[in-house]
């Protein structure tokens, strides 16, 4: 078995790290969210599910980075590059474009460093 890169564990880790902040955070915003009265607190509930299936999504992926398993490697690409075209989005209709430049940024890096070669063969992809 090929050893897991040190880069591909430091994604695993911060995708898995972020990935359980987010379900917690989702989770404690739907709590808080029910807790409204009427509509407005479902309105809540219902704006936090997507982001609640994107911590859940990058939690699974962030364990399948850490086993290379080598549909996470795809899995991480997509997640990634979603990551960078709403970074896009957000910078095109004038959302804070320092944090949004940073995120491209980051994203591009991480993008660039999955299709290295060893990585790429550390997932059967080479």
């Amino acid at each position: 078995m090929t050893p897991r890169p040190t880069g591909v564990s430091v994604l695993a880790i911060l995708m898995i790290v972020g990935g359980a902040l987010g379900i917690l955070g989702g989770l404690f915003a739907i709590v808080a969210a029910t807790s409204l009265v009427g509509a407005f607190g479902a309105l809540i509930a219902m704006v936090v599910v997507i982001p609640l299936i994107i911590a859940v999504v990058q939690l699974v992926v962030g364990v399948g980075l850490w086993k290379l398993m080598p549909w996470a490697w795809m899995a991480a690409v997509v997640v990634v590059a979603i990551g960078a075209i709403l970074a896009v989005i957000n910078l095109i209709t004038g959302n804070s474009a320092g944090s949004n430049i940073v995120s491209i940024l980051i994203d591009a890096i991480i993008l660039w460093y999955l299709f290295r070669p060893e990585v790429m063969m550390a997932f059967g992809r080479a």
